[in-house]
């Protein structure tokens, strides 16, 4: 299409250049995929998501001819697994940070226990991205290896990679946050609209019962690029009401989702 071979060749010189970065969503409850971490789940031909996604990235630098730094944001529930299989499988010695902890609640408010009267643990959400780059010196770690770019994805997301194309795009826009959508072909997920006059990415639930979210027709796919730059700063982030199921009844989480950056940047 129309200016691909100026984004790749774009985002091959940011490579080089040793630019860019590769962060890696595989935090949450290891709640899917029969209770296991979903990142070392065998995915195609007996690898795994994480193996697949590492391995995509090392052949990229083999062909570039540069190092592109990983950075793991886990959870307590899937950083022990994800440290253990990284050291197991050689993939050197990529960034890995925690993203926060919270406390589940009821229905009512109340603090929600376990079966034994304990407070019920969770992740919440991947808006923990943002504050936990700083704060666990992730950032500041990437900036002194020279980093200027970082892509993020899910760790199941194969179709996530470190493009050329994709980073060079994002050089040449000068702006500092780049999403990836997708068409909707009965998806749900936030969207791109019009709120208050900025363009911004919009969660779902933060949508008014009166609008047809149809009327959007992608979604967004949780893969971005950013400016590293643009993430030394606070995000006063909202926080999403979500009811999930736990000890098999009803259980509130309040959540927030990295993308909402695009309110302010």
């Amino acid at each position: 299409g129309e200016g691909y071979d100026d984004a790749r060749e774009a985002g091959l010189e940011a490579l080089r250049a040793g630019d860019v970065a590769q962060v890696v969503l595989a935090g949450g409850m290891a709640t899917r995929f029969g209770g296991v971490v979903k990142a070392i789940v065998e995915a195609v031909d007996g690898r795994s998501f994480l193996e697949i996604k590492l391995d995509e990235t090392r052949e990229l630098e083999e062909a570039v001819g540069a190092e592109v730094p990983a950075a793991l944001m886990t959870s307590f529930a899937t950083d022990d697994v994800i440290r253990e299989f990284v050291a197991e499988r050689g993939f050197g010695k990529p960034v890995v940070f925690h993203q926060f902890v919270s406390l589940r609640l009821e229905p009512d408010g109340d603090l929600f226990r376990d079966r034994g009267g304990r407070p019920s643990l969770y992740a919440p959400g991947h808006g923990d991205l943002l504050r936990a780059l700083k704060e666990s010196g992730t950032l500041d770690a990437l900036r002194d290896r020279g980093v200027r770019v970082i892509t993020v994805s899910n760790v199941d997301n194969l179709g996530a990679r470190v493009d050329p194309a994709v980073i060079g795009m994002h050089v040449l826009g000068g702006r500092p946050y780049t999403a990836e959508v997708a068409r909707k072909l009965g998806d749900l997920g936030g969207a791109p609209v019009r709120l208050d006059g900025r363009l911004q990415m919009l969660e779902g639930p933060r949508f008014p019962p009166s609008f047809d979210q149809d009327r959007v027709p992608v979604f967004n796919s949780n893969t971005a690029v950013f400016d590293l730059d643009a993430l030394d700063r606070d995000f006063d982030l909202t926080w999403l009401y979500v009811e999930k199921g736990a000890e098999g009844r009803a259980a509130v989480q309040l959540e927030r989702v990295y993308h909402e950056a695009s309110a302010f940047l």
